[in-house]
């Protein structure tokens, strides 16, 4: 069963949340009940702010580490982004949760991402 942070993280890569007023997105979240993490989504979503996109993670994810980075493929660039949470000690960290995501902009991919561990916690 996909839950609802998933739907929205698959909604995001796919670009039907990018374009939406903050209201707009308040009331997806609302109707998915999921918490309106802040505007910090709506600034990375909108203005595809890297640097909401950053706020939104140590708010929602304190403490996970994360990897963006550019690929290219025949249908054109895209992001990949990496969320994990990690436990133990260099050189073996132990990564316990993560979420990946792809989409079109970089900021659109970390909101994925985060969307994707954050539901996590919730199977």
């Amino acid at each position: 069963m996909t839950n609802k942070y998933e739907e929205l993280a698959k909604r995001v890569e796919a670009g039907e949340i990018c374009g939406l007023g903050f209201s707009d997105a308040a009331n997806l979240c609302k109707y998915l009940g999921i918490p309106v993490f802040n505007d910090y989504l709506n600034n990375a979503l909108e203005e595809g702010s890297l640097d909401a996109a950053k706020a939104l993670h140590e708010a929602v994810l304190p403490g996970w580490v994360w990897t963006l980075r550019p690929v290219v493929h025949t249908g054109g660039p895209w992001w990949v982004c990496d969320v994990a949470k990690m436990f133990g000690e260099w050189p073996e960290p132990v990564n316990v949760a993560n979420g990946m995501s792809h989409a079109s902009t970089p900021a659109a991919a970390w909101v994925a991402a985060i969307l994707r561990a954050k539901g996590q916690e919730y199977e």
